[in-house]
């Protein structure tokens, strides 16, 4: 392959590398291959002591002109990483993904063609998660942005709608330097300030609808979210709120958001005590310093509970669970399905079914419930709902609530009346 002028050099891409030889080749085809060329890729082998990592970068250094590999005498983690990464960055717009990432042949095209045509800080796309099983691919939830939403600041969950992750963001690279935008030495939550001071900071923001491009690949030892701390979590919100100020209300509120939600999953996930005790303690001062009123009811419960109660899993735990959300949104639910006689249900998965038991709770009526895989037509679930064909449910003008946002975003195509059901989860 042919060098690539410095002019030419519309994208940087910056992608740390420790140990991942596993799905290293693999990532780095997907980028090769990509429709638009027009891209350096910057690799940070971040003292990498595995084989398979340092020979598939040599090999792949010889072939590719527009690659370059730094290497790194000491194992910094990935945030240092890609802060010396951006340092030799060309390009006029940066990008920070992932080894062990895959992305769709068009990725590089469809976000350069939109934050230029936008003439946009930051673009941010969507992304699909996957795991292996049995050498297969398992493809799971998914991501979309949404414009109103990427472009939402005046709403309390602004941050909590826009992923924290860096590798779904395509940047500037004059507005990075112009801020002096880095990643954290964390070793989990370090893209965290970096990815909220983007959209904080950037005047103009765009988003590519519609299509997933990234595929987020779980369940891996290499990744930093295996090394999860909620204190990480802490300290990058703390820094932001540090560096933009307490002074604006509406921000502190939609960092807070971030700080109570996120932190409360961390808790989850994270298998060392202290650490977790610690967060709380410093999640209950934090709270006590700054009167934070939200409008969200679960977050307030949230909040309240940090203040008054004691460290207990089990109680953190509990707010994970969809079925004692949807209870504390029931009546806003019920509210906003008001004066519908024609009221049904599309999905019979999990939330599906925690849907018809606070329907049954809540004196909700359903008029019935349909599933894309229109199986046992004319039967009745266990709460007794009648099952619609799909076909029926889209003739029937009435409103349907969709069970969670990709048949949400299914239907949303179509002239219908809706609501997500997601939008009554906080979590």
């Amino acid at each position: 392959m042919s060098a690539i002028k410095i002019d030419q050099v519309k994208i940087s891409i910056i992608m740390p590398v420790h140990n991942s030889g596993k799905y290293l080749e693999e990532a780095l085809e997907t980028i090769f291959n990509q429709t638009f060329q027009e891209f350096e890729l910057i690799c940070v082998d971040d003292a990498s002591s595995d084989p398979l990592t340092i020979h598939i970068l040599e090999e792949y250094l010889k072939v590719y002109r527009n690659m370059q590999v730094i290497k790194l005498q000491n194992n910094l983690g990935a945030g240092e990483a890609r802060n010396a990464g951006f340092l030799k960055a060309q390009g006029e717009y940066t990008i920070f993904l992932d080894a062990d990432d895959l992305f769709a042949e068009n990725f590089l095209e469809e976000m350069y063609q939109c934050i230029s045509r936008n003439h946009a800080d930051v673009c941010v796309c969507g992304y699909q998660v996957f795991c292996m099983e049995n050498t297969k691919k398992r493809f799971g939830g998914k991501y979309l942005p949404e414009e109103d939403k990427i472009n939402g600041n005046e709403r309390e969950d602004w941050l909590l709608n826009i992923p924290t992750s860096a590798w779904n963001k395509l940047c500037r690279t004059e507005f990075l330097r112009k801020y002096s935008l880095y990643f954290q030495p964390l070793a989990s939550c370090n893209d965290v300030f970096f990815s909220c001071m983007v959209m904080i900071k950037a005047v103009k923001r765009c988003c590519v609808e519609d299509q997933a491009l990234v595929f987020y690949r779980m369940n891996t030892k290499t990744q930093i979210s295996s090394n999860t701390n909620p204190l990480d979590l802490y300290k990058a919100i703390i820094l932001v709120i540090e560096n933009t100020g307490d002074n604006n209300n509406l921000l502190l509120r939609q960092l807070s958001v971030l700080l109570v939600r996120n932190g409360l999953q961390e808790i989850n996930k994270c298998s060392y005590e202290n650490n977790n005790r610690l967060f709380y303690d410093s999640l209950s001062r934090f709270f006590t310093n700054h009167a934070v009123n939200f409008q969200n009811r679960m977050l307030k419960v949230c909040v309240e509970r940090v203040q008054k109660l004691p460290y207990d899993r089990k109680w953190i735990s509990d707010c994970m669970d969809f079925l004692y959300q949807l209870r504390l949104t029931a009546e806003k639910l019920k509210k906003d399905s008001a004066g519908e006689e024609k009221l049904f249900l599309w999905g019979l998965g999990y939330r599906g079914t925690v849907f018809q038991q606070v329907c049954n709770e809540a004196n909700i009526y359903l008029r019935g419930v349909t599933d894309i895989k229109n199986c046992n037509i004319g039967g009745r679930t266990d709460y007794g709902n009648r099952i619609f064909s799909t076909e029926d449910v889209l003739k029937s003008g009435g409103l349907i609530i969709a069970s969670n946002e990709t048949i949400y975003q299914y239907l949303s195509k179509r002239n219908l009346k809706l609501l997500n059901l997601e939008n009554y989860f906080l979590f």
